[in-house]
């Protein structure tokens, strides 16, 4: 259901946009302007190992924060192993985020300023040439802001992932990414 939700508002926020300004184009290039002007997105990139089987990929996603726990992702997906390959065209849904202070019980300086921010997100994908239509990803995870440069923080950090729809892709993935955050 939340994707089904996620899915009409991003379809409805096109369609307002496209209405109100004359052009699907031109709805399209407002909303990247919103974006590219917002303090509140993370660009990420990582790659990913099968938990069985010999099954890898390569991944890139653009978040979108409303707040800091609850923002939108889209990405894309390179899927390669066994002498097969694959792109999902379309990677997209909902996360949920709680940026936090782990070791701010030390007392130290440079440990209560770590940030970490555990997340979890429910994503839809339509893999290319498998025919198992729409596949889901689960996926949850942890980010490390590493460091901060005027509002800019990088990041690194661990997660797994669970596919189901994805036919040959499916089952769960270890992955590590990088990540560079435009903060509010």
């Amino acid at each position: 259901m939340k994707k089904i939700i996620a899915s009409l508002i991003l379809v409805s926020a096109l369609a307002v946009q496209a209405q109100s300004s004359g052009s699907f184009s031109g709805g399209l290039q407002q909303i990247g302007d919103a974006v590219s002007s917002s303090t509140n997105w993370t660009a990420i990139a990582g790659y990913g190992h099968s938990t069985s089987g010999n099954k890898s990929l390569l991944f890139a996603d653009i978040a979108y924060n409303f707040n800091q726990n609850v923002g939108i992702v889209g990405g894309y997906d390179y899927l390669f192993g066994n002498g097969n390959s694959q792109a999902n065209i379309v990677k997209g849904g909902v996360t949920l985020s709680l940026p936090m202070h782990p070791f701010a019980f030390l007392g130290s300086t440079f440990a209560t300023n770590i940030t970490c921010t555990p997340f979890v997100a429910d994503l839809l994908a339509t893999p290319k040439n498998s025919g198992a239509g729409i596949g889901n990803i689960m996926t949850t995870g942890v980010n490390f802001d590493v460091y901060s440069f005027k509002n800019f923080e990088l990041g690194a950090g661990v997660q797994i992932e669970k596919r189901t729809g994805q036919g040959d892709w499916d089952g769960s993935y270890y992955l590590v990414h990088l990540a560079i955050s435009r903060k509010f």
